[in-house]
């Protein structure tokens, strides 16, 4: 059967054709389709794949993102920048954990980090930014001591770094900043992690008010109107600072850095999919997603 000339065939063999008259196949199409994104992935069918398309979550304010997904040393800026990244030590990229994607950073607390140049995408000043990242910690830190996840926060080039502290016994997240490279300012809401548990971690800035939220749940907020250091040092990640005053034991999946916005102010339901542009997915019928 033809249904409006070329535009809709069926031949003899039960094959369906688009804009041919000729399908080869069960379904055949000759030119472009249009397919609508949505607001998130379906769920999967036993027995069947799907095929959709989901908006991008990488835009201009991303000026740092790790998905670690590499090949062991070999880190990669998916920002859009392709920012150098050096793995320090033992850092690597493993398939022992993963929040994403199949492997996360592991950093074994014994000199391992990533360092990269300084740049003014990490230099907040007094403006808005998020700092976030998924993070899963293999060891709680020790009395004053801290689990690092990043820093930029050297000598007297000190600007901000996070982490993840134990407070003569009660276990904060901690963002510490300076105003002139050598002072420090303390944020650090009560917060105490499971070992071996995913967490989403996220510090943001907005209109005078800093806010940490651990999971979508705000923990802590505090007034910070403060202009933050403008520091030369590199930007470390498993650790605060190139030396490792402060070390993560642990891993760490879509670290990304934020410049110019909070991407929230309140409450908010935890990412379900990696930060990606806009992209074209195939989910399995196990549940797989892939991107194409």
């Amino acid at each position: 059967n033809t249904h409006n000339a070329a535009r809709l065939t069926k031949n003899s063999n039960g094959n369906v054709g688009i804009g041919t008259t000729n399908p080869n196949e069960q379904l055949t199409v000759e030119g472009g389709v249009s397919i609508k994104e949505l607001t998130s992935a379906p769920s999967e069918t036993s027995g069947y794949g799907k095929i959709y398309v989901l908006p991008g979550i990488i835009d201009s304010y991303t000026k740092l993102l790790l998905h670690a997904d590499g090949t062991s040393a070999s880190f990669v800026d998916s920002s859009g920048d392709a920012k150098v990244i050096t793995a320090n030590g033992n850092a690597t990229q493993s398939t022992a954990q993963s929040k994403f994607g199949g492997k996360s950073g592991y950093f074994d607390g014994t000199g391992d980090y990533l360092s990269l140049a300084d740049s003014e995408d990490w230099n907040f000043g007094s403006g808005d930014f998020t700092v976030d990242t998924w993070a899963r910690f293999s060891a709680q830190p020790g009395n004053e001591d801290v689990l690092a996840i990043a820093g930029q926060f050297f000598g007297t080039q000190k600007s901000w770094r996070l982490g993840y502290y134990n407070n003569s016994g009660t276990y904060r997240l901690w963002w510490n900043t300076s105003t002139n490279g050598s002072n420090e300012t303390d944020f650090s809401p009560a917060w105490t992690a499971n070992l071996n548990q995913w967490y989403h971690i996220a510090i943001t800035r907005t209109s005078g008010t800093v806010r940490a939220f651990i999971d979508g749940i705000q923990i802590g907020s505090q007034a910070d109107s403060s202009t933050y250091f403008s520091s030369t040092s590199s930007l470390t990640i498993g650790n605060d600072q190139v030396g490792g005053v402060y070390e993560l034991n642990g891993y760490l999946d879509e670290f990304r850095i934020s410049k110019g916005i909070a991407r929230w102010t309140s409450n908010f339901t935890p990412p379900t999919r990696q930060y990606t542009k806009t992209s074209l997915f195939y989910k399995t019928s196990s549940g797989e997603e892939i991107e194409l």
